[in-house]
């Protein structure tokens, strides 16, 4: 049965009040709460809640509980008690009630508005409303008790068969006013005659007289030792008092001190149960009430949070709410306002203690609260379920080995589905210099330079990331998951054991297959085929490494084929396998000349060694059978319709080409119509080849790299053709002559060409 019901303040507005009942077998009405109401058990004043109730028992016995009673501003709790035991009559309509003291209100003396009252009984009632009151002066009595001691006398002071069990039990309260309900009990000493040293502290509100007695606990017949009245103190009030005795009390000796717990002109209040944006947290609202003189005053606002030790904590204060400007924003100030803070959860310290507040003028004066304590912890729920991290050894992917790295956890909550974040560096927080690949799939993976975030992540998941071994040299890697909703919020962070290169250069295998003299390429020389076999994970990730010295010295006086050629300088592996040719043509080369090659597969920058190396050492021989022709262009006649295309009279197209084993030799700008002379004088050239290159002769259209071959083949089938060839007719020419001069000896000749 939920009910709607209205608690009628004295003095004071109605208050809506939100009533439940939690057992069909109890009902309620009539809820009100009186202010300034004196209670005499208690010896002071506070506020008094009554309420009319009926509760159906079956039961002959009466029922007592024990009532939680909470008083909260701005989320922050200023009252609670769960002590007081309050008696249920059954099966008739009774009326209950509940004495919250002034004293017992953590709130400075003043009007107060906006406080939230919560009452529960257990199981049967639970309700609670917003109140405004009017909070007296409390005083703080502060007592350093040093010492005191029970009288010995002959008779016991309690029963046993052990000796030990016949001294006191003591233990003191203090009331008011005459009063039963202590404001103040101390524990029980067993056994004791002495009285322990001890500091307390309680409140009283100003001229309440204050009683201490001390009593031998003997079940429910306490029997009282003694009673001391000599506190008496209006205001504030400072003693030092010694050698007291009374009744069966003896040598009490303490220091009293009586403060008034001033008003300050700005307060803190923090709520340890605050929801903003969906996110736990906690609130810190602070009021104040200045001076007339600072209105106006341009003022800069701080907020900071302090541990036990004065070591001021970084707690980021991400969000001001209900309108509040930012922390360290600038301000006119107003006499009298409110602010209020949102930390939430995922940057809250534990550690926090101390919670301060000021403003700071343009003039560097500060307008300070006093810090605000948490007398217990802040703590809040782990969200996170379960994480971790799993290294795997040996790991296998699209061919290469390597190690896996599987990342896993569960949340409670993505928060909005913020970004996830999964951090890899160094153990003492350098970059790593080489990259983690993360697993999509067999065939799929994407390289991660320095963080890996996943937007709209699920609220648990298993990530995989793969390290080939080639780049690791004993790393420790970090591995760190973060939330960031706004800021990091650390799901974790571990450390991998140091991580080895267990494949010592054997990724990628690299052979040797056979090294000498061959024809390729259209060329005669000493050819080195290697064989190369690549793990598809390796594809465009890797680059052959080539060394080739002549003499000594660094020479790029070779061609390549295969997999690789001349013209890709980077030499960067785009194949799973297959071979590469480098050569080296005989006619570059002169008799006794010195050729090295040192072969290695590496990564793209060229820093880890991925395979075996390959050497190879040549001297060359003095014959090489290289000889010198010249070889002269004597006819040269196009067809018709070029020569008549007008288009053509400025822009000739055709270029006049000779070749040896696929380097040009020769290339020339040919034109519509060309002389006898002209041609004796610019289509004349000596080149030299060796005798087992192939020869071509061609012309080039420069525009669309159309090529008409009009010879190919060695010295020896030119020979057959006693150095001469004639062609007529072959688009776009009508006739061509070219013809060379060789010596006569050039199978056997022992002069050889240089590069």
């Amino acid at each position: 049965m939920k009910q709607l019901l209205h608690l009628l303040l004295l003095s004071l507005p109605f208050v809506s009040i939100l009533g439940q009942s939690l057992n069909a077998n109890f009902e309620f009405k009539n809820p009100q709460l009186q202010k300034d109401v004196y209670r005499a058990d208690y010896g002071t004043k506070g506020l008094l809640l009554t309420f009319e109730y009926l509760y159906t028992n079956t039961s002959s016995r009466l029922t007592s509980i024990v009532p939680t009673v909470t008083l909260e501003k701005n989320g922050m709790q200023v009252y609670a008690n769960e002590t007081k035991i309050l008696v249920l009559s059954h099966n008739v309509w009774s009326t209950a009630q509940v004495f919250i003291p002034y004293r017992g209100i953590n709130l400075l003396n003043g009007f107060h508005e906006g406080l939230q009252l919560n009452i529960t009984l257990e199981n049967l009632l639970d309700y609670g409303g917003t109140l405004s009151i009017q909070q007296p002066l409390r005083y703080k009595v502060e007592i350093n008790l040093k010492g005191a001691a029970v009288k010995e006398q002959l008779v016991h002071y309690d029963e046993g068969s052990n000796p030990k069990e016949w001294l006191p039990d003591v233990y003191y309260t203090f009331t008011t006013n005459e009063g039963s309900e202590p404001v103040y009990r101390s524990e029980v000493q067993h056994n004791q005659y002495s009285i322990a040293p001890k500091k307390l502290s309680f409140y009283v509100l100003e001229g309440e007289q204050l009683t201490w007695s001390f009593y031998d606990r003997d079940g429910s017949n306490d029997l009282l030792l003694g009673t001391y009245t000599k506190l008496n103190p209006n205001g504030e009030y400072v003693d030092n008092v010694y050698g007291q005795m009374f009744g069966n009390i003896k040598n009490l000796e303490f220091d009293y001190a009586q403060r008034a717990q001033a008003r300050q002109s700005i307060s803190i209040y923090s709520d340890p149960n605050y929801l903003y944006s969906k996110k736990e947290g906690v609130a810190i609202t602070i009021e104040y009430d200045l001076a007339k003189a600072y209105q106006g005053e341009k003022a800069t606002i701080h907020l900071n949070c302090y541990d036990k030790n004065g070591i001021r904590l970084d707690v980021p204060v991400l969000y001001p709410i209900e309108e509040t400007p930012a922390v360290d924003a600038k301000i006119d100030l107003k006499v009298k306002g409110k602010l209020k803070y949102f930390i939430p959860f995922y940057v809250w310290k534990e550690a926090c203690k101390n919670v301060e507040f000021y403003f700071e003028l343009d003039n560097k004066e500060q307008i300070q609260a006093a810090r605000h304590t948490l007398y217990k912890p802040i703590q809040f729920e782990d969200w996170v379920i379960d994480a971790g991290m799993k290294v795997e050894h040996d790991y296998k992917y699209q061919g290469a080995k390597g190690i896996q790295l599987q990342v896993y956890y569960e949340l409670l909550n993505v928060y909005d589905n913020a970004p996830l974040y999964v951090k890899f560096y160094q153990a003492n927080g350098d970059a790593l210099t080489f990259p983690v690949y993360h697993i999509m799939g067999d065939d799929l993976s994407a390289v991660i330079k320095k963080e890996h975030i996943t937007e709209n992540p699920r609220i648990a998941d298993k990530l995989f990331y793969f390290i080939p071994y080639a780049s690791l040299t004993d790393e420790i890697i970090a591995v760190q998951v973060d939330l960031v909703p706004d800021v990091a919020m650390n799901i974790l962070q571990k450390f991998t054991e140091p991580l080895s290169n267990r494949s010592q250069g054997t990724d990628v295998s690299l052979e040797l297959v056979k090294a000498g003299e061959r024809f390729w390429l259209e060329n005669y020389g000493q050819v080195i085929e290697l064989k190369l076999e690549v793990p598809t994970f390796f594809v465009n990730k890797t680059k052959l490494k080539l060394d080739i010295q002549k003499n000594g010295t660094s020479s790029q006086a070779f061609l390549l084929d295969g997999m690789l050629t001349h013209e890709k300088d980077d030499f960067i592996l785009t194949r799973d396998s297959g071979r590469v040719y480098v050569v080296f043509p005989h006619r570059n080369i002169v008799g006794g000349t010195r050729l090295s090659l040192n072969a290695v597969v590496t990564d793209l920058e060229g820093n880890i060694v991925m395979s075996n190396a390959v050497e190879w050492k040549w001297q060359a021989p003095n014959e090489l059978f290289n000889t010198t022709i010249e070889v002269a262009l004597t006819t040269c006649k196009f067809d018709r319709k070029i020569i008549q295309d007008t288009l053509l009279n400025t822009d000739f197209p055709w270029n006049y080409v000779v070749e040896a084993g696929g380097a040009v030799l020769v290339e020339e700008t040919l034109s519509k119509k060309m002389g006898a002379k002209e041609l004796k004088e610019q289509f004349k050239h000596r080149v030299l080849v060796n005798r087992e290159d192939n020869i071509t002769v061609k012309i080039v259209d420069t525009k669309s790299k159309k090529a008409v071959v009009l010879w190919h083949g060695d010295l020896g089938k030119w020979e057959q053709d006693n150095f001469k060839l004639e062609v007529t007719n072959k688009f776009p020419l009508k006739l061509i002559k070219v013809g060379a001069k060789v010596d006569k000896n050039y199978k056997a000749h022992k002069e050889n060409g240089a590069l």
